[in-house]
């Protein structure tokens, strides 16, 4: 049967070496086939950016991201990289990319606006086989350096109706700021109507650095005193700035951070024994009660305390340190801006 088909009889473990064989140049066949189409699959080009998260440099929460820009004899494209929680970006390049010999590769970091932010130093050489074997990339550049304007925004009414603010005889604010290793300051001026006062001031940096800011009253007359020297008694206000942004605008805010103040100003004979000791405020159930009164050196004493404005009836009265009142009790016509009680008892 075997020679009527014309075919050559072998011995039964002939057959199974040729079975062995078939299976061998089936499986090389296989491996063969999965590189050619793993050799088609897109390569991954990854870029670590751990380090310039972790010292600031580089944020995606403001709005920054990673562009790669990949060049050839034939094209040049830009992309964005992604990135997962670990800092690592990454590109999974399309396989027309894979082919070229040459293909050069540079990084750059752009904000929100997209403004180049920083550029690695040179383009980057690799093969289409470097690629679809897994590219590497190390950020080895720096942002670019610039200058930020920051601007500062202040009301002074509060201070105004206070009495330690006088425009009139020719007073003006002073920011000063910290930013970074700078010690920096300049003056502001009213806007249009009056109701703040403005200015900014040009800081280099490079990255993100803190800033810290107190604004000044500072009298144009000579032999003015004022509080703590015309400045700011409350705490250095502190954000960060960076290159993401042409401007910076820090939050307009009151002098001082005080709203709906009282002062109470007493004035006194020296040869009188009347002497406040505190003021007592009152709205409901609500009671507060102000520092104690100081001499100042014109000879009358003074107290100030800032009040809750949802409070619509407020009152008050002056006691001494035997918790007599020698003053009111009145009832306070309170405004946002602040309140000024002349109280004189010569």
């Amino acid at each position: 049967m075997g020679a009527f088909l014309g075919l050559r009889v072998k011995e039964k473990g002939s057959d199974l070496n040729n079975l062995y064989r078939i299976h061998i140049l089936a499986a090389a066949f296989c491996i063969s086939f999965m590189v050619g189409c793993m050799s088609r699959e897109s390569g991954v080009i990854s870029l670590d950016l751990s380090a310039a998260i972790d010292n600031g440099s580089f944020s995606c929460q403001r709005g920054e991201y990673v562009v790669l820009t990949l060049a050839s004899d034939r094209d040049t494209v830009s992309v964005v990289m992604h990135s997962d929680e670990t800092g690592i970006y990454r590109y999974f390049a399309d396989p027309e990319w894979l082919v070229p010999d040459n293909i050069y590769l540079l990084v750059s970091i752009r904000d929100s606006l997209d403004s180049l932010l920083g550029t690695n130093a040179t383009w980057i050489r690799h093969s289409g086989r470097d690629i679809r074997s897994g590219v590497v990339l190390e950020w080895t550049g720096e942002r670019e350096a610039g200058f930020t304007e920051v601007g500062f925004t202040v009301r002074m009414h509060n201070q105004e109706v206070l009495g330690f603010f006088k425009p009139e005889r020719g007073d003006i604010v002073r920011v000063w700021v910290l930013a970074g290793n700078d010690s920096l300051s300049t003056d502001l001026y009213p806007d249009k109507l009056g109701l703040t006062w403005q200015g900014t001031i040009p800081i280099s940096l490079n990255g993100t650095i803190p800033l810290h800011w107190k604004y000044q009253m500072v009298p144009g007359m000579p032999g003015i005193r004022l509080p703590s020297k015309g400045a700011e008694r409350s705490k250095w206000r502190t954000t960060e700035i960076g290159l993401w942004r042409n401007v910076h605008d820090t939050p307009g805010v009151w002098f001082g951070d005080l709203q709906h103040v009282v002062r109470f100003v007493f004035d006194s004979s020296p040869e009188l024994p009347w002497k406040p000791y505190i003021a007592r405020l009152w709205s409901g159930t609500n009671e507060v009660l102000t520092p104690e009164f100081i001499r100042l050196p014109q000879g009358h004493y003074e107290s100030a305390v800032s009040l809750n404005f949802l409070e619509k009836e407020w009152h008050w009265e002056l006691i001494d340190e035997q918790g007599a009142s020698i003053a009111g009790p009145e009832k306070l016509d309170l405004k946002p801006e602040g309140l000024v009680i002349m109280v004189n008892r010569n």
